[in-house]
């Protein structure tokens, strides 16, 4: 997630800016020069602005899904419905 917050902010500017007058408009043309833009006028470390929160809500999910998948492999290996393995 955090590789991929770059692009995330990209996309959501692109889709943004589409819906402001005319005059307050960047006109970017493509994602590329979206990030182009950005890392001019807003300085590099502003492309992963948020990827905190996106970092931690990725690590939270993951965490609990590998908890959950292995507790429930735990109780169906024992149930005896599965081969040994």
């Amino acid at each position: 997630s955090f590789i991929g917050t770059p692009s995330e902010l990209a996309l959501v500017r692109l889709s943004a800016d589409s819906k402001l007058p005319p005059a307050q408009r960047r006109n970017y043309s493509n994602v590329i020069d979206c990030l182009v833009q950005i890392t001019k006028s807003e300085g590099v470390a502003n492309l992963w602005r948020g990827a905190t929160p996106t970092v931690l809500r990725a690590t939270l999910l993951s965490s609990a899904q590998l908890g959950v998948t292995s507790e429930i492999k735990g109780h169906l290996s024992k149930s005896g419905w599965f081969g040994p393995n």
